[in-house]
């Protein structure tokens, strides 16, 4: 019952800050507080609410990355992350979104209507600066990293990981490198994932050429499942 009631007041707030986001929200009304849904109905309505502010408005629906996005907040709705952690920050903040997938800005946003945190990682300092404009916007939720991803994810102490998305790597047609290093990072970051915890990878390719296969061997080999899969690529235990 407790766990109903906490969703059902997500949900109102969601439904106003909505409100406050389009011109118009003649339709939209807020489900009363006293008024109880199954839980499958709230998950539904967080989960069109979030679609609509943080995918339509910001990403492209022809974007490759756009289903993947859909997974994981569809996802998120049945786990409520709080501790969300990235290798690679957004270099180019708020543009190129239908290029680059705007993955900060995107989970930035998800991060501050859950109360949850978002741990951006990347070392290159050019990058960090890009994405200046986005830890601005959503500064109380979001931790913009100044470290090498293996030594920080090695050494993380904030909490168990619900969510680790891993793009520090740029897609090559030599790809061996780039698998290496993301099998570094989540052989760090392994041991402090959540039980109910997700994984996501950026740059797997189309034609099963790209960043993921070490990754997703040693995911495979301790019982995780392929969630999503395309360019980008999804794990969960169950």
């Amino acid at each position: 019952m407790i766990k109903v009631l906490i969703l059902l007041i997500t949900t109102n707030a969601f439904a106003k800050i909505k409100c406050e986001s389009f011109e118009s929200c003649n339709n939209l009304h807020p489900a009363p507080e006293t008024q109880l849904y199954s839980l499958e109905t709230l998950q539904n309505s967080f989960y069109s609410i979030l679609i609509e502010i943080v995918l339509n408005s910001k990403l492209s629906v022809h974007e490759f990355r756009y289903e993947a996005y859909k997974s994981i907040i569809k996802y998120f709705t049945l786990n409520f992350p709080k501790i969300l952690v990235e290798t690679g920050t957004s270099r180019y903040g708020e543009k190129a979104c239908d290029v680059e997938g705007c993955s900060t800005l995107i989970f930035g946003h998800i991060a501050k209507y859950i109360s949850a945190k978002l741990y951006s990682i990347d070392i290159n300092e050019e990058s960090r600066k890009g994405a200046q404009s986005i830890i601005d916007k959503y500064h109380e939720n979001i931790e913009l990293i100044d470290s090498e991803s293996i030594d920080y994810l090695t050494h993380f102490d904030y909490g168990l990981i619900d969510f680790l998305y891993l793009d520090s790597q740029e897609f090559d047609v030599d790809v061996e490198p780039s698998q290496k290093h993301y099998l570094k990072e989540i052989s760090a970051a392994y041991p402090k994932l959540s039980k109910n915890a997700a994984v996501m990878i950026d740059d797997c390719g189309f034609h099963k050429i790209g960043n993921c296969d070490l990754v997703q061997e040693f995911l495979i080999e301790r019982g995780w499942k392929i969630h999503f899969n395309e360019y980008l690529r999804i794990f969960t235990r169950f």
